[in-house]
């Protein structure tokens, strides 16, 4: 289990893998935002 009786984390290296994730979230969110802005769906990329 990741928490104590208390719902504390127990392995502080999750930290670190959750805030790796959660910025590549980001990131992926802001490419495809990107994209539909930017690109429409009959262009063609070169």
């Amino acid at each position: 289990t990741l928490f104590d009786e208390q719902g504390n984390l127990i392995d502080q290296s999750y930290l670190g893998r959750v805030d790796k994730f959660l910025n590549e979230l980001v990131w992926m969110a802001r490419v495809l935002r990107h994209g539909r802005e930017n690109v429409s769906e009959g262009k063609v990329m070169e």
